[in-house]
């Protein structure tokens, strides 16, 4: 008959020992948006400097266009719109933008101001893909490849990321294309986050949605699509309300040209290409 010593470790078996070789979960780089915007900055600031530099002190956008756009928010601030004083005309590719430029005016920026407009842009846009890389990314599904996300390479993702998005090149041309890259990277943001958990339609990513035909007329393309997905993915309410946000600015400037002539139109509610076409 087995002893009683012998009935217990049967009855109660010692717990494994684990694996010393078996990898700890992987974990991402803390604080890693903001590492990355920190070095990105690093590169703009330097690249900044270089540029000025190179232009004997003076700062020059890589596009005449910026300088367009600080006309006509100059005109702006005298209550008309466009390039010449009392010749309503719209030479802007964006609707917000010369009206946010107009502030920066106030503000006495001048030339600097869509160079301050741009680097707040990018690097909110910067932020925003760290935090994609560190959460959906960069997440625990890779333990098994840990010797392969060392910092170093964690930060490389993060750097070619910002190389493709050309987060640099972008700032000095003094255009609205940053503000159009951090719309589609919050709206990729906020659709990882509905997507992937039971969390509501935030409220600023149905503004970045509405946003987006608003800072360049491009992102009317993707911000349709982001009501389709809305739709697609059971939130019916936030896409119906999302889809008349984007279309009331049409109505009420469309309701507006009753009032208006021609001329103040087109000067205010299309760009000269848009309106070629049409």
């Amino acid at each position: 008959m087995p002893s009683t010593a012998n009935n217990c470790l049967c009855l109660h078996p010692q717990p494994r020992r684990k694996n010393a070789m078996t990898p700890a979960p992987f974990v991402a780089l803390k604080n890693y948006p903001f590492v990355l915007v920190g070095l990105w900055f690093i590169g703009a600031v330097t690249l900044i400097f270089w540029s000025i530099y190179l232009a004997d002190g003076h700062l020059l956008y890589t596009l005449d266009d910026p300088y367009i756009h600080l006309a006509v928010a100059e005109s702006i601030l005298h209550g008309e719109y466009g390039i010449n004083s009392g010749e309503f005309s719209a030479p802007s590719s964006s609707i917000i933008y010369p009206f946010l430029l107009a502030l920066t005016e106030l503000l006495g920026l001048g030339s600097w101001g869509p160079l301050f407009i741009n680097i707040l842009a990018m690097g909110a846009a910067v932020y925003a893909v760290g935090l994609i890389l560190q959460k959906y990314v960069l997440i625990e599904k890779y333990q098994d490849n840990r010797k392969f996300l060392s910092k170093g390479f964690q930060i490389s993702i993060g750097l070619a990321v910002c190389l493709i998005l050309n987060a640099w090149g972008l700032v000095m041309t003094g255009m609205e294309h940053s503000l159009h890259v951090l719309t589609v990277v919050l709206v990729l943001l906020g659709f990882l986050q509905i997507s992937n958990s039971s969390f509501k339609v935030p409220i600023w990513l149905i503004v970045t949605i509405v946003a987006m035909p608003l800072i360049r007329f491009e992102g009317l393309a993707m911000a349709l699509l982001s009501v389709v997905a809305l739709y697609y993915l059971g939130h019916r309410r936030s896409a119906y309300l999302t889809l008349l946000l984007i279309y009331l600015p049409c109505l009420v400037g469309f309701n507006s040209c009753k009032h208006l002539d021609y001329q103040h139109c087109q000067a205010l509610f299309f760009s000269n290409q848009v309106w070629h076409q049409i």
